[in-house]
């Protein structure tokens, strides 16, 4: 079998998302929204809680805000991220994350956010974008 090589334009990287988002980590069990997401879905730290849906035909999660409390609602914390001295609006949602098969569990993954026509938000699992993972530096040894 000969070697095909490619003819049509490369693209060095995948995009990242534009636009309101919804990063996604299994290993932390949290859902981070992006500035755009939070004033779209105008949700505020402590006074707003989320409902978390899902549709297994469709392959979406669905984020509803509510401004009660409720034991399945997530309520919306600050995370304080000191790398970059920024507040990071999370919900901690470790058991619904584990009955949704279709978020990876390797790594933090980006979703774009999508409005629905019945007030709900959501993303579509099959249009997540993997966040790298930063590779440890060596030592050099002399």
């Amino acid at each position: 079998m000969a070697m095909k090589f490619f003819e049509h334009k490369l693209i060095p990287t995948f995009g990242s998302v534009e636009g309101p988002s919804v990063s996604i980590s299994v290993r932390r069990s949290q859902a981070s929204f992006s500035k755009e997401a939070v004033g779209a879905m105008k949700i505020q730290a402590g006074k707003s809680f989320i409902e978390i849906g899902y549709d297994e035909e469709a392959k979406q999660m669905g984020f509803k805000v509510q401004t009660k409390a409720a034991d399945n609602r997530a309520e919306v914390q600050n995370l304080h991220v000191q790398a970059t001295n920024v507040d990071v609006p999370v919900i901690y949602i470790g058991s619904y994350l584990k009955e949704i098969p279709e978020i990876s569990r390797k790594s933090s993954v980006r979703y774009p956010l999508h409005t629905s026509e019945d007030g709900y938000f959501f993303i579509n699992l099959n249009e997540g974008k993997e966040k790298a993972k930063p590779q440890p530096r060596q030592k050099k040894v002399s």
